[in-house]
């Protein structure tokens, strides 16, 4: 129940102080029946017209040791309403307050007016007094008395039943006592009341209790009421207080009420509190260290805050125990994982979540709190849904992530605690699959599925790697438009949606554009386990029968690239060609009719045919077609007036269209490109090395390129922006630079020049793989002039034979020169041997003494000749020479070195090479 059966508090201690008509069961006149007149005021009161006599209540058992009430405002206290007589004879009536077994009592007087009374200033007058019982007391008694007692008088007759409120009694030592008041709530008439300490409870135990065990804690400082369940509401009171029965049975404590604050509130919640031995039938009050029965509803709401208070019978402060709603035992269902399992490289979550029950109702604990871990790593608490769930999100950094959920309430007697483990993908989607369109591999990064025509058949096939994730796990494939719209835009076989298990061999679809796909561009949606996202691959429908595509040769720097320039000052042609090749199976179409469509910027051309500047051929606007091989020819040439470079135009874009293909751009760069296409082209890496006698000058690796190219028409002057720019591929697939060698001109006559440019790089203390590719071009002021894109391997043939006296780069390594005596120099050589069909080069060591040991690299294709200088002025001449079909033919470089006595000031810088003749 809610609201406690007939709640009466402020309770008197006198009987039938109310002064009703069943008065007498409660008061003895020591004189009998005579002295006494009750009365009554209709409507008003009660009230006793006392004269000659004594009237004595019975006794009344305290129910509190007065050693307890010790506070103020506490203890035992009479009050009453009266009407003294007007007569001044003494003696004035009085109230005496026996205590027992004592005897002592307390007299309270009640004065005529013209004593201690200033007049009659209302028609009753009140008497409140406090008193304070012996250490052995433990009954009252009130004797209510006139001033005179019986002494033979016959007493007046008193005034009719019916008259309103009296006036003053006139007669010596009459006394009007009021009983309780019909218009006054809780009087009581004449009465003795108990005025207690405030409820003190221990700190400890928690006065709840659920299935015999106290809450481990409480819920921001409120009792935990657990929704659904019945509780034991038992108060640690504490002694001090004097609320309990003493031990000795002599005081019997206050009994309490015990009810909701919010009764309307804790009706909407089910809660009630019901007394366990109440003090009677139809009454709840209780002993207040005796238990109360709390229970909630199983409906309850979670959270939701109320207030016990417990009362006393008597006068106290209402002591209220805050409690709060909740699902506070609870357990958890195992962890609910995803279906999926999130990919790493593309930073993908996880959505784990667990579901947590009400022990005692088996429904969802709504707005419990579930902490989650994942590697033993808080990651946050979450707080359950009307459903019970508690999600969170978790991002994986390993293959396997362990995930730890735990739900604690102040009922349960330890936290309940779930555990899974998280998979994850540490590889991106198609690394785990080959996808085959017709029977060619594409990548799906990059490509996109051409399905050509309607109701053309295409066979769409994936395969998983044999390592991947998907492996015999079901796959099924969809489409959608490139705006998300799905339209019935392909006949799919077996169709749609449709799971079935990847095999190793893997599974294939058939598909078919309708007339409905048009050529809106699409997207094949692979849903795959165990993958959170779809992984995709492009497609559009083409009509097209055939493609352009422009044929790369030396003059391409880019696919769609084509470079012409002035290769002299006669100028010089450019041919390249367009192919058309059939969308179908990619063979080249012949009979083609392709278009030269557009020049932009249009005044890109020569004025004419004769005047400077540049040329095409055929005119814009010719129409040729293709040939057996599916190409086309075009030729471009760039002249200057009078054969003085003058700059070159910006760039240019021809366009060229053919009925059932794309339209093709072809960007054409103004840049001048060497005439022959000879170029001098050495690369190597001198690996470091660590062991005497030559470990101190060769302990860092060295880089060295060297190149030339030529003629070149001469255009520019070469500035300090101006370089060759070298990047290196190494053998292990790590990459060096770019680097930037400073490039120089050579000139070959007014109008020509050769392009040079050398590299030595000091590496450090390092060790590096040996070089694989190394790739140059121009950049600068001199990459805008001429053309230049070249790519080669240390070993391939290098042109030496056709470049007459023009000097050539170093092709060797000498970090030092000039030694002292018994110092030993080393020259180091790129030693690529020639084939029997191609030009190629080695290097002998001519010196006096016939040639020395050597240190091999053959890593590294080099050779270190270390060199000791055993006499003053010594010298060695290292000599390099070019063979043609194994035949010695040029002497390329020579390379001296030297000793002296002593080491003097002139020696060469570390790294420093010297190149003679």
């Amino acid at each position: 129940m809610t609201t406690p059966r007939n709640r009466r508090t402020g309770r008197n201690l006198v009987p039938y102080g109310n002064l009703g008509n069943d008065w007498k069961q409660g008061w003895t006149n020591v004189h009998g029946n005579s002295g006494v007149t009750h009365r009554i005021v209709d409507g008003v009161r009660t009230y006793l017209d006392i004269s000659l006599t004594t009237l004595i209540s019975q006794r009344m058992p305290m129910p509190v040791d007065p050693a307890y009430l010790t506070q103020e405002r506490t203890g035992y206290r009479l009050h009453l309403t009266y009407q003294p007589t007007e007569s001044p004879l003494p003696p004035p009536p009085n109230a005496r307050l026996y205590c027992h077994p004592s005897g002592e009592f307390t007299e309270l007087p009640l004065p005529v007016p013209g004593k201690s009374v200033p007049g009659i200033a209302a028609p009753w007058l009140t008497a409140d007094e406090a008193f304070q019982p012996g250490a052995d007391d433990t009954e009252l008694e009130l004797h209510l008395a006139s001033g005179r007692q019986p002494d033979g008088t016959a007493p007046e007759d008193p005034p009719p039943d019916d008259d309103p409120e009296p006036e003053w009694p006139t007669r010596p030592g009459e006394v009007h006592i009021s009983g309780a008041s019909m218009q006054v709530p809780d009087d009581h008439g004449v009465s003795v009341r108990l005025y207690l300490n405030a409820l003190a409870l221990h700190d400890a135990p928690l006065p709840i209790s659920m299935d015999g065990r106290t809450p481990r804690w409480t819920v921001d400082g409120r009792l935990p009421v657990c929704i659904g369940a019945g509780h034991r509401l038992t108060l640690p009171v504490d002694e001090a207080c004097g609320w309990l029965a003493s031990p000795d049975g002599r005081f019997p404590g206050s009994p309490a009420y015990a009810y909701w604050q919010d009764a309307n509130g804790a009706d909407a919640q089910g809660l009630t509190l019901t007394p366990t031995e109440p003090v009677a039938p139809d009454d709840d009050a209780q002993p207040v260290q005796a238990p109360w029965m709390l229970d909630c509803a199983a409906d309850a709401d979670e959270g939701v805050p109320n207030s016990v208070a417990i009362e006393s019978i008597y006068d106290a402060p209402v002591h209220a125990i805050d409690c709060v709603t909740g699902h506070f035992k609870v357990r958890l269902a195992p962890i609910d994982l995803p279906g999926y399992w999130p990919c790493i490289p593309l930073g993908e979550t996880a959505d784990v979540r667990v579901r947590v029950f009400n022990v005692v109702t088996q429904g969802p604990a709504a707005g419990a709190s579930v902490d989650w871990h994942a590697d033993d790593k808080p990651m946050g608490t979450v707080q359950a849904d009307e459903d019970g769930w508690a999600q969170i999100e978790v991002a994986p950094a390993a293959l396997t992530t362990s995930i730890r959920a735990s739900a604690d309430a102040p009922y349960n007697d330890a936290a309940f605690v779930e555990t899974a483990a998280l998979r994850a993908i540490d590889s991106m989607p198609w690394e785990n699959f080959e996808l085959y369109w017709d029977g060619r591999r594409v990548n799906p990064a990059e490509d996109e599925l051409i399905v050509q025509g309607y109701d053309v058949p295409h066979t769409l096939i994936i395969k998983p790697t044999p390592t991947s994730v998907s492996l015999d796990r079901n796959i099924a494939l969809n489409y959608v438009a490139a705006d998300t719209s799905r339209v019935p835009a392909f006949e799919v076989t077996p169709p749609v949606d449709v799971e079935r298990p990847l095999g190793i061999d893997g599974l294939s679809w058939t598909i078919a554009a309708t007339e409905e796909a048009g050529v809106a561009p699409y997207r094949f949606l692979f849903e795959c386990e165990p993958w959170k996202s779809q992984f995709t691959v492009n497609a559009r429908v083409d009509t097209l029968t055939h493609t352009l595509r422009l044929d790369a040769n030396d003059y391409s720097p880019a696919p769609d690239t084509i470079v012409i320039g002035s290769f002299h000052p006669a100028g010089g042609d450019v041919s390249f060609s367009i192919q058309a090749l059939s969308t179908v199976d990619g063979e080249p179409l012949a009979d083609i009719p392709c278009t030269l469509a557009d020049l932009v910027p249009d005044d890109s051309l020569a004025p004419g045919p004769d005047a400077p500047g540049f040329h095409l051929t055929p005119a814009i606007g010719t129409t040729l077609r293709t040939d057996a091989h599916g190409r086309i020819y075009i030729k471009g040439s760039y002249t200057f007036a009078n054969g003085v470079h003058t700059g070159y135009p910006e760039d240019a874009t021809l366009t060229i269209t053919s009925a059932g293909a794309r339209p093709i751009p072809i960007r054409i760069q103004f840049r001048s490109p060497a005439q022959s296409g000879d170029h001098f082209r050495y690369a190597n890496l001198y690996p470091r090395v660590v062991n005497p006698p030559v470990a101190e000058l060769l302990a860092h690796s060295m880089l060295q390129v060297s190149f030339a190219a030529k003629p070149f028409h001469a255009a520019v002057e070469p500035g300090p922006s101006d370089a060759l720019e070298i990047t290196v591929q190494l053998r292990d697939g790590t990459a060096l630079g770019p680097f930037t060698a400073p490039v120089t001109f050579h000139r070959i006559d007014a109008q020509q020049v050769t392009i040079s440019a050398t590299l030595l790089e000091d590496l450090g203390p390092a060790d590096y793989a040996p070089v694989e590719t190394v790739r140059v071009r121009f950049v600068g002021a001199v990459g805008e002039a001429y053309f230049l894109a070249d790519a080669f391997a240390p070993q391939d043939p290098t042109l030496l034979d056709r470049w007459g006296d023009i000097p050539i780069e170093p092709c060797h390594y000498c970090p030092k020169t000039l030694g002292t005596l018994l110092e030993t120099l080393v020259v180091g050589f790129g030693n690529y041997l020639p084939d029997d069909t191609e030009p190629g080069y080695e290097f002998e060591f001519e010196e006096p003494a016939g040639e020395p040991s050597r240190v091999e690299e053959p890593d590294y294709n080099t050779v270190y000749l270390p060199l000791l200088g055993l006499l003053p002025n010594d010298s060695y001449t290292v000599s390099v020479y070019r063979l043609v079909d194994g035949v010695k033919r040029y002497l390329v470089h020579k390379q001296a070195v030297s000793w002296v006595t002593s080491r003097g000031d002139d020696v060469s810088p570390p790294h420093a090479a010297e190149r003679l003749g």
